[in-house]
């Protein structure tokens, strides 16, 4: 699902692999520090990078310069000889909107008419600012069922269900014209609780009853996602990220706090295992614990069991074994969820990539 439906931006490079038609696009999210970029045909990840970059270049949810970015775009992926004309973009996840809804039984049409409608209650601000979309959570054949079904009870409306996404136009056009910068055509733009689903309904096959939990590691914020089977649960965002660590890797050392972080993603000195890195450890287990302490609370009936820890924090061992004690879950690697991960060992780098690749 996406919230670019533009015929304009909806055009495909096709490449001819045994008889089969693959189509590439490039999976690409900008995060606060670095540009990850996934080349996926075929479903199955084809090639990687990190394209790192200053931090003024990005404020706010989004770059502070287009034009600029766009540019070194451009520059990082000729160099990384990674060749593509369309690209999936990952929306910031503070900007974008994503919840299961319910409505009367209605036409395309009409739920087009009245798609914003589900977010009067999400958002506050003027809804002619934003871009709509959805995904059926019913079959047509199931929808058929429930119009021929009676009521649930006297006087009551069928409804039906779907996942609605919303995102700012003008956060829509900066993004088109950061690509247009790089010679790149914007194909779909997806919030992560799509890319995330994508992941797991292309690797788990998302079955109905049961429950699905993500861990993203971010650098500027961490944040848990639930679903039971193609449905949207929850979404959590911790008041951590992965950029507490850089600090007392810096006091360590007295480097530099951008020196610390690549100390820490390299382990160096086995850093991460510092005490004061076990002290943000402790912090991110507390609000982990609080977090699913309250699902569970708030949804009785759950049996999540297992987690898949993405993000950049999840390339660091003493942030899964935090993770898995503080959630009571048995953790799962990145790659399960990327088919063709295992041949990158930091997969878990781009796997918001792949999977708005996979939308």
């Amino acid at each position: 699902m996406t919230v670019t439906q533009s015929a304009d931006y909806i055009q495909r490079t096709i490449h001819r692999n045994g008889g089969m038609c693959v189509f590439d696009t490039l999976g690409m999210d900008i995060g606060a520090e670095s540009v990850k970029v996934a080349l996926v045909s075929g479903g199955k990840l084809r090639r990687a990078g990190e394209i790192p970059y200053p931090e003024d270049y990005f404020s706010e949810g989004w770059v502070t310069d287009p034009a600029r970015m766009g540019r070194v775009l451009r520059e990082a992926l000729r160099e990384r000889r990674i060749r593509a004309g369309n690209v999936a973009m990952q929306l910031p996840g503070e900007v974008s909107y994503v919840h299961t809804a319910s409505m009367p039984i209605m036409n395309e049409k009409q739920l087009r008419l009245n798609l914003r409608f589900a977010f009067t209650d999400y958002i506050s601000d003027n809804l002619d600012h934003y871009a709509f979309d959805y995904a059926m959570l019913q079959t047509p054949k199931e929808l058929r069922a429930a119009l021929a079904a009676p009521p649930p009870e006297e006087g009551a409306e069928k409804t039906m269900d779907f996942l609605a996404v919303a995102a700012p136009l003008a956060l829509l056009a900066q993004i088109r014209r950061t690509l247009e910068g790089a010679k790149l055509r914007l194909v779909k733009a997806a919030p992560p609780e799509c890319s995330c689903l994508s992941l797991i309904r292309a690797a788990l096959g998302a079955e109905a009853d049961k429950e699905y939990c993500i861990l993203d590691l971010g650098a500027r914020a961490i944040r848990l996602y639930i679903f039971r089977g193609e449905r949207h649960i929850v979404t959590r965002a911790l008041e951590i990220g992965m950029r507490e660590l850089e600090l007392p890797v810096a006091r360590h050392y007295q480097i530099p706090r951008d020196k610390a972080r690549t100390y820490y993603r390299e382990n160096h000195g086995n850093c991460q295992y510092l005490d004061a890195c076990r002290e943000v450890y402790n912090a991110l287990s507390l609000e982990l614990t609080r977090t699913i302490n309250f699902y569970r609370f708030s949804h009785q009936d759950s049996t999540v069991q297992d987690v898949w820890i993405i993000g950049g924090g999840a390339g660091a061992e003493p942030v899964a074994e935090v993770v898995g004690k503080a959630l009571d879950m048995q953790v799962h690697p990145a790659s399960e969820l990327i088919a063709g991960g295992v041949e990158f060992p930091d997969c878990y780098r781009y796997a918001q990539a792949v999977g708005a690749a996979l939308c």
